[in-house]
């Protein structure tokens, strides 16, 4: 029976150290072409929106070791992010998620 894969989780390594991980959801048609039509699109705010609805979990945490909190729990935690860790995350629904995937 068909499913929809939604839904994949990355390695996220490269911006959070070994082990740690993030989980998000595919953006949709709609979403994209929502925000290719509007000319006074503003990227990068853009980015975060969809960073604050399509990442479900990850195990990411602060300068002091502390976890942080899902964008999907709180979304402004994105205010916390660095922008390695921001591109990053952008570059997972841009590319498509070209970044290592872990198979579950």
């Amino acid at each position: 029976m068909p499913k929809r894969l939604y839904k994949h989780t990355y390695d996220s390594s490269a911006v959070q150290g070994e082990d740690s991980f993030v989980t998000i959801t595919a953006l949709t048609v709609k979403e994209i072409r929502a925000a290719r039509s509007d000319k006074d699109q503003n990227f990068f705010e853009f980015g975060l929106q969809i960073i604050q609805e399509h990442v479900l979990d990850w195990n990411w945490v602060n300068n002091a070791g502390e976890p942080l909190p899902s964008p999907s729990d709180n979304p402004d935690v994105v205010d916390e992010l660095t922008e390695n860790e921001a591109t990053f995350l952008a570059n997972l629904f841009i590319n498509g998620g070209t970044e290592v995937e872990l198979k579950n």
